[in-house]
C-alpha cells in the first residue's frame, strides 16, 4: 500500500480463471466470452441453468458482468493509449434455460432486455460455448436458447476516448498507487481545472463524464475512471483528514492490474474500500426510468464524513 504523503487493499482481487480443460460446472458460467463482429465487440455471459429465486438469478448475472466491466476498467494505463478504445459495445447473454417473466425486472436493472439471436455474432457465441459445455458436462443441444443484451454507450465518444488516451499517455507504464494523488493531477492538468482534491472537483468531473442515458451501461474510458478512484482517496486523505492508503495495482504477466483500492485507519480497525467497484456502480452501471441518484460526493461524506 501507497500512503498519502502531499494529498494521495491487498492485490489478487480477481483470481486465475481455470483452463477450458478444468472449467467447474456453475449456473452461471465461470467464462466471459469476448468477441469481435466487424467493429463491434461484446462480452457474451452464458447461465447453463436458471435459479428459480429472481433475486438469486439477479445476483448470479450482476456478479458475472460486474466482474468483467470491473476488471476492463482496472486495465494498466500503459495499455490503453493506443489502439482499439477498452470496453464492449455490447453485454449480451445467452440462457438454456427458459427465464421466467418474474426474472426480467431484475435484468433490466443491469441493462438486459430480450432479443432475437440471429446475428454473426450469436452464431460465433454458440459455436464456442458448445465446446465449453462439453467441459462442463452440460448438454447444450438440449435446451432451448434465450438470448438478452445490454447496450453499452460511450465507448467511441470521440472526445473522452482523447482525452483518455491523452492522460494514459502521460502516465505511460504507472501502476495506479505507484504515486497517490498523481493520476488525478495529470487529468487536472488536461482538462486545466484545479489540482486541489475537494469535493466540488468530484462533482464537476461527475458533471462532465457521467451519462444520465436511461437503461445502458454508460461507458467511462478506464483511465478516467482510475483517476476519479485517486481523487476520491485524495480528497479523503487531504480534505477530510483521514489516514488513507492506496493498493498499489500493478499490472500480472497477462497484463491485468487489480481494481484500485483504498484503505482507511479507523483507529481499532483497517478499512479496505473498494472504490473502483463503488464508482462503477455510481457512474457507469444503467439507471432506471424516474431513478435520480445522489452525486458520488453524498456518498463520500456518508463513507467518510464531511470535510
Amino acid at each position: 500500500m501507497s500512503d498519502v504523503e502531499s494529498g494521495t487493499g491487498p492485490t489478487g482481487i480477481f483470481s486465475d480463471l481455470p483452463s477450458v480443460e478444468n472449467l467447474p460446472f456453475h449456473p452461471m458460467h465461470v467464462r466471459v466470452l469476448d468477441l469481435q463482429d466487424s467493429e463491434e465487440r461484446s462480452a457474451v455471459f452464458s447461465a447453463w441453468q436458471v435459479d428459480q429465486s429472481p433475486n438469486v438469478f439477479f445476483q448470479q448475472v450482476r456478479e458475472r458482468v460486474e466482474s468483467a466491466l470491473l476488471t476492463e476498467l482496472s486495465l494498466p494505463c500503459g495499455a490503453l493509449h493506443d489502439g482499439p478504445p477498452a470496453g464492449w459495445d455490447w453485454c449480451r447473454l445467452l440462457s438454456f434455460h427458459p427465464v421466467p417473466a418474474t426474472h426480467l425486472g431484475p435484468l433490466e436493472i443491469l441493462g438486459f432486455f430480450p432479443c432475437k439471436h440471429e446475428t454473426p455474432i450469436w452464431t460465433t457465441a454458440l459455436s464456442r460455448l458448445r465446446s465449453e459445455a462439453q467441459h462442463v458436462g452440460f448438454d447444450i443441444e438440449a435446451h432451448q436458447t434465450h438470448s438478452f443484451e445490454a447496450r453499452v454507450e460511450g465507448r467511441r465518444k470521440s472526445e473522452y476516448l482523447s482525452l483518455a488516451r491523452e492522460l494514459s499517455a502521460s502516465l505511460g507504464d504507472e501502476a495506479w498507487g505507484a504515486q497517490p494523488g498523481h493520476y488525478w493531477r495529470q487529468l487536472a492538468r488536461l482538462l486545466e481545472v484545479e489540482s486541489a482534491p475537494t469535493l466540488e472537483a468530484l462533482d464537476e468531473l461527475e458533471k462532465r463524464l457521467v451519462s444520465s442515458d436511461i437503461g445502458v451501461i454508460r461507458w467511462i474510458q478506464p483511465s478516467l475512471i482510475q483517476a476519479a478512484c485517486d481523487l476520491v482517496g485524495a480528497i479523503a486523505a487531504q480534505q477530510i483528514g483521514l489516514p488513507v492508503q492506496w493498493a498499489h495495482c500493478e499490472a500480472d504477466e497477462r497484463g491485468l492490474a487489480p481494481p484500485p483500492l483504498l484503505r482507511v485507519d479507523a483507529g481499532d480497525e483497517l478499512v479496505h474500500i473498494p472504490i473502483a467497484l463503488h464508482i462503477m456502480r455510481w457512474w457507469v452501471m444503467p439507471l432506471r426510468h424516474g431513478e435520480e441518484p445522489s452525486p458520488l460526493s453524498a456518498w463520500i461524506r456518508d463513507q467518510f464524513g464531511d470535510p
